[in-house]
């Protein structure tokens, strides 16, 4: 069981009637009880532009210097390989995955991204543009 809270002068505070269920079911148990710190998933507006203007334009530049175009998903890997690393795995260096990133870190990866545009001197428009 999952519940949500919000912790306010040193106290967790959580929905009282979600408590009492979750105590409920684990009657006479042992439980172990983890506490994280919730993360902000990035905006469906990230992610549009993400995909519907940075991803294109690279891969446009990337299609050019190739003479081959190449998929959305390829171009989605050559840019989380280059802007946010990779990590080992067993089976060799793996891209990190956007869909781990909170709302801060992928707007500042798609900074990078869209810098990195720019210095090929594609008009990168600001978001709302």
């Amino acid at each position: 069981m999952k519940l949500t809270g919000v912790v306010k002068d040193g106290e967790l505070v959580i929905d009282p009637v979600a408590w009492a269920i979750a105590l409920r079911e684990f009657a006479g148990r042992r439980v172990t009880v983890d506490i994280d710190a919730e993360r902000a998933i990035r905006s469906v507006k990230q992610n549009n532009r993400y995909w519907g203007v940075l991803v294109p334009l690279a891969g446009d530049f990337l299609g050019k210097t190739r003479d081959v175009p190449l998929s959305k998903e390829q171009v989605h890997y050559v840019l989380t390989s280059a802007f946010l690393g990779c990590d080992q795995t067993p089976l060799g260096l793996v891209p990190m995955r956007t869909r781990d990133l909170d709302t801060k870190q992928f707007a500042a990866y798609c900074e990078k991204v869209g810098l990195w545009l720019m210095e090929q001197g594609y008009h990168v428009p600001e978001p709302g543009e």
